[in-house]
């Protein structure tokens, strides 16, 4: 019913997979206009796993892992100002660095129905993905592919801490290492986050990364919060506040009316 709805909205011809079914429930408080309901048709193809392949005066709905071997538009765009959900390949040369180095640290924050492939020959990356994800990947290769002298790119999956709080930290540490004369500073290091992942990337001398993975390690770490001495009790025969007043005035353990020592004060 979606997808008639759509094809009669925007007079597009659609071919639809056998496997395509579902029900969706759309909610929208304003009105759309004819391009933005198609930007939300898209959407919700890629949130179910499905996507809309061109196919000359046709439109084919496939499932998003079988559109890489399908006829795919190709970009050369730089980034997309209005990004919607749909499966393109972008071409990416870059100019710095590696093309296989950059792929390898883009593979982890692709899903699965997407593909970064490097290809030497020009030193290009050939990504195939969702419109939206790419621009994400965009910002991060043009955050990486700068001159650079002796330097790893580490991409650093987080467990517990968050990226976006854990990158400052970060930052903050290699410029007080910059004060002290010990390091350039935090312009000779590159710190970016991935937040779909919590995920930090990280472009540094081996000397500096080294150091930056102790630091990550010491604050990537669980936080036990303390047990409260906090109990509730279901009263059946009493009334709550009144109990609250009984026992607000009854004395403290081991309370003696005595202030306690202070502790001693090293000088």
């Amino acid at each position: 019913v979606l997808i008639k709805f759509i094809s009669e909205l925007t007079g597009k011809n659609f071919l639809i997979d056998p496997g395509v079914k579902g029900t969706v429930t759309i909610i929208s408080p304003e009105k759309v206009t004819i391009d933005e309901a198609y930007k939300v048709f898209l959407s919700v193809l890629e949130v179910n796993g499905y996507t809309a392949v061109p196919a000359g005066k046709i439109i084919k709905i496939i499932r998003s892992r079988d559109a890489k071997g399908k006829g795919l538009e190709t970009v050369l765009e730089k980034r997309f100002k209005m990004p919607d959900d749909k499966i393109i390949t972008q071409l990416l040369p870059l100019k710095y660095s590696d093309a296989d180095v950059i792929a390898k640290l883009l593979r982890p924050l692709i899903p699965k129905t997407g593909l970064v492939i490097p290809y030497q020959d020009t030193n290009t990356l050939i990504i195939i993905d969702a419109q939206s994800n790419i621009n994400r990947l965009i910002d991060i290769t043009n955050e990486l592919d700068v001159p650079g002298y002796k330097e790893e790119i580490n991409v650093i999956p987080l467990e517990y801490a968050r990226a976006e709080e854990l990158a400052p930290k970060l930052l903050n540490f290699i410029v007080r290492k910059g004060r002290k004369g010990k390091s350039s500073g935090k312009d000779a290091v590159k710190i970016l986050t991935d937040d779909r992942t919590n995920t930090l990337i990280v472009r540094a001398t081996p000397p500096m990364f080294a150091e930056l993975m102790i630091l990550i390690d010491q604050l990537d770490i669980k936080i036990v919060r303390p047990k409260t001495n906090i109990h509730i009790y279901h009263l059946e025969n009493s009334v709550a506040e009144d109990m609250a007043k009984v026992l607000s005035q009854m004395p403290g353990k081991g309370s003696s009316g005595k202030k306690g020592k202070k502790p001693p004060i090293s000088r």
